[in-house]
Protein backbone atom coordinates (compact mmCIF):
# COMPACT_ATOMS: atom_id res chain seq x y z
CA UNK A 1 0.00 0.00 0.00
CA UNK A 2 2.81 2.37 0.90
CA UNK A 3 4.61 1.56 -2.33
CA UNK A 4 1.43 2.18 -4.36
CA UNK A 5 1.02 5.62 -2.77
CA UNK A 6 4.65 6.42 -3.59
CA UNK A 7 4.10 5.43 -7.22
CA UNK A 8 0.94 7.52 -7.43
CA UNK A 9 2.72 10.44 -5.73
CA UNK A 10 5.66 10.15 -8.11
CA UNK A 11 3.28 10.03 -11.07
CA UNK A 12 1.46 13.16 -9.88
CA UNK A 13 4.79 14.89 -9.25
CA UNK A 14 5.92 13.95 -12.76
CA UNK A 15 2.72 15.38 -14.24
CA UNK A 16 3.19 18.60 -12.25
CA UNK A 17 6.80 18.87 -13.41
CA UNK A 18 5.78 18.31 -17.05
CA UNK A 19 3.01 20.93 -16.79
CA UNK A 20 5.38 23.38 -15.11
CA UNK A 21 8.01 22.90 -17.78
CA UNK A 22 5.47 23.27 -20.58
CA UNK A 23 4.21 26.47 -18.96
CA UNK A 24 7.73 27.83 -18.73
CA UNK A 25 8.44 27.19 -22.39
CA UNK A 26 5.06 27.97 -23.98
CA UNK A 27 3.72 30.44 -21.44
CA UNK A 28 6.81 32.55 -21.75
CA UNK A 29 6.44 32.49 -25.52
CA UNK A 30 3.01 34.02 -25.03
CA UNK A 31 4.38 36.75 -22.78
CA UNK A 32 7.31 37.36 -25.11
CA UNK A 33 4.89 37.57 -28.02
CA UNK A 34 2.75 40.00 -26.09
CA UNK A 35 5.81 42.21 -25.57
CA UNK A 36 7.46 41.92 -28.99
CA UNK A 37 4.41 41.70 -31.29
CA UNK A 38 3.65 45.46 -31.30
CA UNK A 39 7.31 46.24 -31.95
CA UNK A 40 7.46 43.70 -34.76
CA UNK A 41 4.26 45.08 -36.30
CA UNK A 42 5.72 48.60 -36.23
CA UNK A 43 8.88 47.41 -37.95
CA UNK A 44 6.88 45.50 -40.56
CA UNK A 45 4.82 48.63 -41.25
CA UNK A 46 7.96 50.74 -41.68
CA UNK A 47 9.40 48.18 -44.05
CA UNK A 48 6.13 48.15 -46.02
CA UNK A 49 5.98 51.94 -46.23
CA UNK A 50 9.47 52.00 -47.72
CA UNK A 51 8.95 49.31 -50.34
CA UNK A 52 9.15 50.43 -53.97
CA UNK A 53 5.76 48.88 -54.73
CA UNK A 54 4.05 51.00 -52.05
CA UNK A 55 5.85 54.17 -53.11
CA UNK A 56 5.11 53.60 -56.80
CA UNK A 57 1.50 52.70 -56.02
CA UNK A 58 0.98 55.86 -53.99
CA UNK A 59 2.55 57.99 -56.70
CA UNK A 60 0.33 56.38 -59.33
CA UNK A 61 -2.75 56.92 -57.18
CA UNK A 62 -1.86 60.58 -56.59
CA UNK A 63 -1.31 61.04 -60.31
CA UNK A 64 -4.69 59.46 -61.09
CA UNK A 65 -6.36 61.77 -58.58
CA UNK A 66 -4.52 64.73 -60.09
CA UNK A 67 -5.95 63.92 -63.53
CA UNK A 68 -9.43 63.59 -62.02
CA UNK A 69 -8.94 66.92 -60.21
CA UNK A 70 -8.17 68.80 -63.41
CA UNK A 71 -10.84 67.01 -65.49
CA UNK A 72 -13.74 67.43 -63.02
CA UNK A 73 -14.00 71.07 -62.04
CA UNK A 74 -17.25 70.38 -60.16
CA UNK A 75 -15.66 67.85 -57.79
CA UNK A 76 -12.33 69.51 -57.10
CA UNK A 77 -13.06 70.10 -53.42
CA UNK A 78 -13.93 66.44 -52.86
CA UNK A 79 -10.89 65.21 -54.77
CA UNK A 80 -8.71 67.70 -52.93
CA UNK A 81 -9.89 66.39 -49.55
CA UNK A 82 -9.34 62.81 -50.67
CA UNK A 83 -5.80 63.49 -51.89
CA UNK A 84 -4.89 65.39 -48.73
CA UNK A 85 -6.13 62.55 -46.54
CA UNK A 86 -4.27 59.94 -48.58
CA UNK A 87 -1.02 61.89 -48.55
CA UNK A 88 -1.10 63.08 -44.96
CA UNK A 89 1.40 60.44 -43.84
CA UNK A 90 3.21 60.05 -47.17
CA UNK A 91 6.53 61.96 -47.25
CA UNK A 92 6.89 64.63 -49.92
CA UNK A 93 10.41 63.48 -50.76
CA UNK A 94 9.05 60.12 -51.94
CA UNK A 95 6.63 61.76 -54.38
CA UNK A 96 7.42 62.50 -57.99
CA UNK A 97 8.00 66.18 -58.69
CA UNK A 98 4.60 66.62 -60.37
CA UNK A 99 2.81 64.96 -57.49
CA UNK A 100 4.77 66.97 -54.92
CA UNK A 101 3.84 70.25 -56.63
CA UNK A 102 0.20 69.16 -56.85
CA UNK A 103 0.00 68.14 -53.18
CA UNK A 104 1.76 71.31 -52.02
CA UNK A 105 -0.68 73.36 -54.10
CA UNK A 106 -3.65 71.58 -52.50
CA UNK A 107 -2.17 72.04 -49.02
CA UNK A 108 -1.57 75.74 -49.59
CA UNK A 109 -5.12 76.17 -50.94
CA UNK A 110 -6.49 74.35 -47.91
CA UNK A 111 -4.43 76.49 -45.53
CA UNK A 112 -5.52 79.64 -47.36
CA UNK A 113 -9.17 78.58 -47.11
CA UNK A 114 -8.83 77.92 -43.36
CA UNK A 115 -7.33 81.34 -42.56
CA UNK A 116 -10.08 83.80 -41.75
Amino acid sequence: MKQTLQIIGAFIALIIIILTLSWIFTGNDFFLYKYFAPKQAAVERQVFLNTPSYINGMNQQIQDEMFKYYENTNNQEIISSLVLQQTAQFPLDQMTSDNRIFVQKLRSQRMGANNF
